[in-house]
């Protein structure tokens, strides 16, 4: 969170937690509450609010473990939409092709079609079992070549375009099938950083399950003082 705002001093910066929203969810797309309480879990939950935030506000939304490295200005200027590869070796152990959707770092205008889309297939997609199916990477990357086809006149610098990104630029450690191979033993492998990152991808999940657990809490605003928290009006 503080390696955003250093890098982009004068971004608005919201916070949501698991009541915030629902609130939200209840307030602005009631007609999705089934989908979202009957969701099998929060990971499932923290996957599908990124793209309904992201249509509802537009901006820039980042996982926890994601940390910027210089602004992300470039993007904001060309770009109405973007997203980033996954890493090769994700897509590929996952049996999928190179273009795998990242969804740990999003940027959209509001209300942008692409989003749209994603925000109203959440209620058919929700049937699969999976939730890399259901809600994330390959639940985008399904959608958006199907995006790419159906509108294969728009570039990717176009008002309704989308730019996915080279993993690099997002992800920023360089993998190996070593990590591929090491990962599910011993945790995070020591990586390179691309010199075209913007940001890293710190791959938090990897190193410890126990630091989710609930301690040693702060509010968000010892941490980030000027952070918005959607209160059913905001």
């Amino acid at each position: 969170m503080q390696s955003l705002l250093q890098n982009h001093p004068h971004w608005e910066y919201r916070f949501w937690t698991d009541d915030s929203l629902w609130k939200f969810i209840n307030n602005t797309y009631r007609y999705m509450l089934p989908v979202w309480d009957n969701y099998p879990s929060d990971m499932h939950r923290s996957n599908g609010m990124r793209y309904i935030v992201l249509y509802e506000y537009g901006g820039v939304y980042a996982d926890l473990d994601i940390k910027f490295i210089r602004p992300l200005d470039p993007f904001v200027r060309k770009y109405s939409c973007f997203m980033a590869r996954e890493p090769f070796v994700h897509s590929m152990s996952l049996g999928f092709a190179h273009d795998k959707a990242g969804t740990a770092l999003m940027g959209c205008r509001r209300k942008h079609p692409f989003m749209k889309n994603l925000l109203y297939n959440l209620p058919s997609f929700s049937i699969a079992n999976d939730r890399q199916d259901s809600v994330g990477p390959l639940f985008v990357s399904i959608l958006y070549r199907n995006y790419i086809t159906d509108s294969g006149h728009i570039k990717s610098t176009d008002d309704d375009g989308v730019y996915m990104a080279p993993a690099d630029y997002f992800i920023g450690k360089r993998h190996s099938l070593e990590w591929l191979c090491s990962h599910f033993e011993k945790g995070l492998v020591k990586m390179d950083i691309s010199p075209f990152s913007f940001t890293t991808h710190e791959w938090a999940l990897m190193h410890d399950r126990n630091m989710f657990v609930r301690k040693n809490q702060t509010d968000i605003h010892n941490i980030v003082p000027q952070a918005i928290l959607y209160n059913g009006r905001n």
